[in-house]
Protein backbone atom coordinates (compact mmCIF):
# COMPACT_ATOMS: atom_id res chain seq x y z
CA UNK A 1 0.00 0.00 0.00
CA UNK A 2 1.19 3.57 -0.93
CA UNK A 3 1.71 6.82 1.15
CA UNK A 4 -1.51 8.35 -1.04
CA UNK A 5 -3.69 5.59 -0.27
CA UNK A 6 -2.96 5.96 3.70
CA UNK A 7 -3.29 9.50 3.90
CA UNK A 8 -6.57 9.15 1.81
CA UNK A 9 -8.22 6.70 4.10
CA UNK A 10 -7.10 8.19 7.23
CA UNK A 11 -8.51 11.76 6.13
CA UNK A 12 -11.69 10.11 4.62
CA UNK A 13 -12.40 8.28 8.14
CA UNK A 14 -11.52 11.22 10.43
CA UNK A 15 -13.70 13.36 7.92
CA UNK A 16 -16.60 10.60 8.23
CA UNK A 17 -16.01 10.72 11.89
CA UNK A 18 -16.93 14.66 11.89
CA UNK A 19 -19.73 15.06 9.22
CA UNK A 20 -21.35 11.91 10.69
CA UNK A 21 -21.05 13.61 14.36
CA UNK A 22 -21.73 17.29 13.77
CA UNK A 23 -24.78 16.06 11.15
CA UNK A 24 -26.58 13.92 14.00
CA UNK A 25 -26.18 16.53 16.56
CA UNK A 26 -27.54 19.14 14.29
CA UNK A 27 -30.73 16.64 13.02
CA UNK A 28 -31.58 15.06 16.64
CA UNK A 29 -30.80 18.99 17.88
CA UNK A 30 -33.94 19.69 15.02
CA UNK A 31 -36.02 17.49 15.77
CA UNK A 32 -35.89 17.68 19.23
CA UNK A 33 -36.49 21.32 19.51
CA UNK A 34 -39.62 20.92 17.37
CA UNK A 35 -40.89 18.40 19.74
CA UNK A 36 -39.76 20.08 22.91
CA UNK A 37 -38.90 23.21 22.39
CA UNK A 38 -37.12 24.15 26.20
CA UNK A 39 -35.10 20.56 26.05
CA UNK A 40 -32.16 22.17 25.69
CA UNK A 41 -32.41 23.93 29.19
CA UNK A 42 -31.54 20.50 30.54
CA UNK A 43 -27.21 20.26 29.72
CA UNK A 44 -27.85 16.40 30.55
CA UNK A 45 -29.55 16.42 26.79
CA UNK A 46 -27.30 19.02 25.28
CA UNK A 47 -23.81 16.60 26.42
CA UNK A 48 -26.24 13.20 25.20
CA UNK A 49 -26.55 15.15 21.59
CA UNK A 50 -23.29 16.30 21.34
CA UNK A 51 -21.47 13.04 22.70
CA UNK A 52 -23.41 10.21 21.80
CA UNK A 53 -23.45 11.24 18.49
CA UNK A 54 -19.07 11.33 18.61
CA UNK A 55 -18.43 8.40 20.30
CA UNK A 56 -21.88 6.15 19.92
CA UNK A 57 -22.58 7.05 15.99
CA UNK A 58 -19.32 8.47 14.42
CA UNK A 59 -16.77 6.49 16.57
CA UNK A 60 -17.52 3.04 15.45
CA UNK A 61 -17.88 3.75 11.55
CA UNK A 62 -14.15 5.67 11.56
CA UNK A 63 -12.72 2.76 13.05
CA UNK A 64 -14.33 0.55 10.59
CA UNK A 65 -12.99 2.64 7.90
CA UNK A 66 -9.70 2.65 9.59
CA UNK A 67 -9.75 -1.57 9.23
CA UNK A 68 -8.84 -0.72 5.93
CA UNK A 69 -5.01 0.08 6.88
CA UNK A 70 -2.67 -2.45 8.10
CA UNK A 71 -2.44 -2.42 11.39
CA UNK A 72 1.42 -2.80 13.19
CA UNK A 73 1.74 -4.04 17.07
CA UNK A 74 3.62 -1.95 19.07
CA UNK A 75 5.95 -3.52 21.23
CA UNK A 76 5.15 -2.98 24.89
CA UNK A 77 6.99 -1.59 28.09
CA UNK A 78 5.87 -0.90 30.84
CA UNK A 79 6.62 2.92 32.53
CA UNK A 80 7.57 3.54 36.22
CA UNK A 81 5.23 6.06 38.26
CA UNK A 82 8.54 8.52 38.59
CA UNK A 83 8.73 8.43 34.62
CA UNK A 84 4.71 9.45 34.42
CA UNK A 85 4.88 12.06 36.90
CA UNK A 86 8.31 13.51 34.69
CA UNK A 87 5.89 13.52 31.42
CA UNK A 88 3.07 14.45 33.29
CA UNK A 89 4.94 18.00 34.30
CA UNK A 90 6.46 17.98 30.74
CA UNK A 91 2.89 17.59 29.61
CA UNK A 92 1.02 20.13 31.99
CA UNK A 93 4.05 22.69 30.72
CA UNK A 94 2.70 22.25 27.24
CA UNK A 95 -0.71 22.22 28.32
CA UNK A 96 -0.29 26.04 30.38
CA UNK A 97 1.64 27.68 27.31
CA UNK A 98 -0.16 26.40 24.65
CA UNK A 99 -3.51 28.22 26.32
CA UNK A 100 -1.58 31.58 26.77
CA UNK A 101 -1.07 31.12 23.23
CA UNK A 102 -4.31 29.97 22.34
CA UNK A 103 -6.09 32.59 24.09
CA UNK A 104 -3.32 35.20 22.46
CA UNK A 105 -4.15 33.96 18.80
CA UNK A 106 -7.84 34.13 19.57
CA UNK A 107 -7.85 37.42 21.10
CA UNK A 108 -6.21 38.97 17.88
CA UNK A 109 -8.70 37.10 15.61
CA UNK A 110 -11.80 37.94 17.02
CA UNK A 111 -10.78 41.54 17.85
CA UNK A 112 -10.01 42.14 14.33
CA UNK A 113 -13.28 40.29 12.99
CA UNK A 114 -15.39 41.58 15.56
CA UNK A 115 -16.40 37.96 16.17
CA UNK A 116 -17.26 36.22 19.60
CA UNK A 117 -14.11 33.40 19.63
CA UNK A 118 -13.73 31.13 22.45
CA UNK A 119 -14.56 27.17 22.99
CA UNK A 120 -17.84 26.13 23.00
CA UNK A 121 -16.98 23.05 25.17
CA UNK A 122 -15.34 25.48 27.50
CA UNK A 123 -18.72 27.26 27.78
CA UNK A 124 -20.36 24.02 27.99
CA UNK A 125 -18.01 22.81 30.69
CA UNK A 126 -18.16 26.06 32.78
CA UNK A 127 -22.14 26.05 33.01
CA UNK A 128 -22.56 22.41 33.23
CA UNK A 129 -23.79 19.84 36.08
CA UNK A 130 -20.12 18.85 37.41
CA UNK A 131 -20.96 15.26 37.82
CA UNK A 132 -21.72 15.15 34.07
CA UNK A 133 -18.52 16.73 33.58
CA UNK A 134 -16.37 14.24 35.61
CA UNK A 135 -18.10 11.35 33.71
CA UNK A 136 -18.17 12.78 30.19
CA UNK A 137 -15.27 15.35 30.25
CA UNK A 138 -12.39 13.47 32.46
CA UNK A 139 -13.40 9.63 32.63
CA UNK A 140 -15.36 8.93 28.97
CA UNK A 141 -13.89 11.77 26.52
CA UNK A 142 -9.90 10.67 27.04
CA UNK A 143 -10.46 6.95 26.61
CA UNK A 144 -12.45 6.98 23.48
CA UNK A 145 -10.00 9.96 22.49
CA UNK A 146 -7.07 8.14 23.44
CA UNK A 147 -8.29 4.71 21.24
CA UNK A 148 -8.92 7.40 18.01
CA UNK A 149 -6.36 9.50 17.83
CA UNK A 150 -3.60 7.29 19.60
CA UNK A 151 -4.44 3.56 18.82
CA UNK A 152 -6.08 3.81 15.77
CA UNK A 153 -3.86 6.58 14.23
CA UNK A 154 -0.85 5.61 14.81
CA UNK A 155 -0.74 1.69 14.68
CA UNK A 156 -1.37 2.32 11.12
CA UNK A 157 0.74 5.37 10.22
CA UNK A 158 3.60 3.97 12.64
CA UNK A 159 5.07 2.57 9.10
CA UNK A 160 5.94 6.03 8.60
CA UNK A 161 7.87 6.26 11.66
CA UNK A 162 7.44 7.22 14.79
CA UNK A 163 7.90 10.98 14.33
CA UNK A 164 5.75 11.29 11.43
CA UNK A 165 3.12 8.94 13.36
CA UNK A 166 3.40 11.16 16.43
CA UNK A 167 2.93 14.47 14.39
CA UNK A 168 0.36 13.50 12.07
CA UNK A 169 -1.95 12.32 15.65
CA UNK A 170 -0.91 15.35 17.16
CA UNK A 171 -2.27 17.66 14.04
CA UNK A 172 -5.00 15.47 13.48
CA UNK A 173 -5.98 15.91 17.10
CA UNK A 174 -5.64 19.55 17.60
CA UNK A 175 -7.38 20.99 15.02
CA UNK A 176 -10.37 18.69 15.60
CA UNK A 177 -11.32 20.67 18.42
CA UNK A 178 -12.17 23.46 16.20
CA UNK A 179 -11.18 26.42 18.22
CA UNK A 180 -8.04 28.57 18.39
CA UNK A 181 -8.28 28.56 22.22
CA UNK A 182 -7.87 24.51 22.49
CA UNK A 183 -5.69 24.66 19.37
CA UNK A 184 -2.32 25.00 20.65
CA UNK A 185 -2.43 23.35 24.13
CA UNK A 186 -4.10 20.51 22.17
CA UNK A 187 -1.26 19.96 19.67
CA UNK A 188 1.26 20.02 22.45
CA UNK A 189 -0.01 17.70 24.53
CA UNK A 190 -1.11 15.47 21.51
CA UNK A 191 2.78 14.72 21.09
CA UNK A 192 3.67 13.87 24.13
CA UNK A 193 0.12 11.41 24.38
CA UNK A 194 1.77 10.08 20.83
CA UNK A 195 5.02 9.67 22.41
CA UNK A 196 3.89 7.61 25.21
CA UNK A 197 1.78 5.51 22.99
CA UNK A 198 4.60 4.87 20.98
CA UNK A 199 6.94 4.11 23.15
CA UNK A 200 5.71 2.11 25.81
CA UNK A 201 2.46 0.46 23.27
CA UNK A 202 0.25 0.72 26.14
CA UNK A 203 -2.66 2.86 25.91
CA UNK A 204 -3.62 3.05 29.44
CA UNK A 205 -0.56 5.76 29.88
CA UNK A 206 -1.56 8.06 27.54
CA UNK A 207 -5.53 7.29 29.31
CA UNK A 208 -4.05 8.31 32.26
CA UNK A 209 -2.52 11.28 31.33
CA UNK A 210 -5.45 12.57 29.21
CA UNK A 211 -7.03 12.12 31.98
CA UNK A 212 -5.31 13.77 34.31
CA UNK A 213 -5.20 17.30 31.80
CA UNK A 214 -8.83 17.09 31.61
CA UNK A 215 -8.90 16.97 34.85
CA UNK A 216 -6.83 19.53 36.21
CA UNK A 217 -7.41 21.91 33.12
CA UNK A 218 -11.18 21.77 32.64
CA UNK A 219 -12.95 19.71 36.25
CA UNK A 220 -11.20 21.49 38.81
CA UNK A 221 -11.48 25.15 37.40
CA UNK A 222 -15.19 24.54 36.44
CA UNK A 223 -15.41 22.96 40.37
CA UNK A 224 -13.96 26.38 41.69
CA UNK A 225 -16.25 28.96 39.56
CA UNK A 226 -19.39 26.58 40.92
CA UNK A 227 -18.15 27.45 44.25
CA UNK A 228 -17.48 30.86 43.94
CA UNK A 229 -20.71 31.81 41.76
CA UNK A 230 -19.27 34.50 40.58
CA UNK A 231 -22.53 36.52 39.33
CA UNK A 232 -23.71 36.49 42.83
CA UNK A 233 -20.18 37.81 44.38
CA UNK A 234 -21.40 40.85 42.16
CA UNK A 235 -24.78 41.23 42.90
CA UNK A 236 -23.51 40.62 46.59
CA UNK A 237 -20.55 43.38 46.36
CA UNK A 238 -23.49 45.72 43.99
CA UNK A 239 -25.78 45.49 47.55
CA UNK A 240 -22.66 46.18 49.88
CA UNK A 241 -23.15 42.75 51.43
CA UNK A 242 -19.80 42.20 52.52
CA UNK A 243 -20.08 39.43 54.95
CA UNK A 244 -21.07 37.67 51.82
CA UNK A 245 -18.59 38.26 49.72
CA UNK A 246 -16.14 37.44 52.51
CA UNK A 247 -17.64 33.17 53.23
CA UNK A 248 -16.46 32.93 49.62
CA UNK A 249 -12.75 33.74 49.79
CA UNK A 250 -11.94 30.44 50.76
CA UNK A 251 -12.62 29.32 47.47
CA UNK A 252 -10.80 32.65 45.75
CA UNK A 253 -7.63 31.94 47.93
CA UNK A 254 -8.04 28.03 46.74
CA UNK A 255 -8.18 28.75 43.14
CA UNK A 256 -5.40 31.34 43.49
CA UNK A 257 -3.01 28.50 45.47
CA UNK A 258 -4.35 26.04 42.25
CA UNK A 259 -2.83 28.47 39.63
CA UNK A 260 -0.05 29.36 41.65
CA UNK A 261 0.65 25.35 41.78
CA UNK A 262 -0.33 24.83 38.60
CA UNK A 263 2.13 27.45 37.21
CA UNK A 264 4.65 25.92 39.32
CA UNK A 265 4.70 22.43 37.30
CA UNK A 266 4.64 24.08 34.24
CA UNK A 267 7.85 26.01 34.87
CA UNK A 268 9.35 22.53 36.52
CA UNK A 269 7.90 21.03 33.12
CA UNK A 270 10.00 23.51 30.85
CA UNK A 271 12.72 22.71 32.77
CA UNK A 272 12.53 19.09 32.28
CA UNK A 273 11.71 19.41 29.12
CA UNK A 274 14.83 21.17 28.22
CA UNK A 275 16.97 18.98 30.24
CA UNK A 276 15.61 15.55 28.77
CA UNK A 277 14.93 16.59 25.34
CA UNK A 278 17.83 14.76 23.91
CA UNK A 279 16.72 11.50 25.80
CA UNK A 280 13.54 11.25 23.48
CA UNK A 281 13.74 8.44 21.23
CA UNK A 282 12.07 7.90 17.51
CA UNK A 283 12.24 4.76 15.40
CA UNK A 284 12.53 4.74 11.59
CA UNK A 285 9.28 3.57 10.10
CA UNK A 286 9.16 1.23 6.59
CA UNK A 287 8.44 4.36 4.27
CA UNK A 288 9.87 7.11 6.73
CA UNK A 289 8.51 10.25 6.44
CA UNK A 290 10.38 13.48 7.65
CA UNK A 291 8.14 16.71 8.93
CA UNK A 292 7.61 18.44 5.58
CA UNK A 293 6.77 15.37 3.70
CA UNK A 294 4.22 14.57 6.24
CA UNK A 295 2.94 18.40 5.81
CA UNK A 296 3.00 18.00 2.28
CA UNK A 297 0.86 15.16 2.52
CA UNK A 298 -1.26 16.59 4.19
CA UNK A 299 -2.29 19.26 2.30
CA UNK A 300 -1.87 17.21 -1.22
CA UNK A 301 -4.26 14.09 -0.66
CA UNK A 302 -8.05 14.40 -1.44
CA UNK A 303 -8.87 12.68 1.46
CA UNK A 304 -6.90 14.53 3.96
CA UNK A 305 -8.26 17.49 2.22
CA UNK A 306 -11.55 16.75 3.32
CA UNK A 307 -10.47 16.36 7.18
CA UNK A 308 -9.31 19.53 6.73
CA UNK A 309 -12.14 21.67 5.10
CA UNK A 310 -14.37 19.78 8.03
CA UNK A 311 -12.18 20.85 10.78
CA UNK A 312 -12.01 25.00 9.06
CA UNK A 313 -15.22 24.26 9.27
CA UNK A 314 -15.26 24.00 12.66
CA UNK A 315 -13.14 26.78 13.27
CA UNK A 316 -15.34 28.99 11.51
CA UNK A 317 -18.68 28.02 13.49
CA UNK A 318 -16.91 28.61 16.70
CA UNK A 319 -16.45 32.18 15.47
CA UNK A 320 -19.68 33.50 16.42
CA UNK A 321 -20.96 37.39 15.39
Amino acid sequence: MNIKKYFNRTGVSYFAFGAIAMGLQFLISLVIGKIWPMAFIHDWLVWLISFGSMYLAAFPVCAKLMKKLPQKQLYQHDMRFKTWILLMSMIICLMFFGSIVGNIVDTVITGASGLAGGSDANDLVMGSNLGIVLLVVVVIGPIVEEILFRKILIDRLIVFGDKAAILISAIMFALFHGNFTQLFYAFGVGLMFGYVYVRTGRLKYSITMHIAVNFLGGFVPALFMKLMDLSQMQYNLYMGELGSVMNRMGVVVGLLLFELAMIGVAITGLVMLIRYRKRFAFKQGEMQLGRIEVLKNFVTHPGMILYLALCVFMFIMNLRS
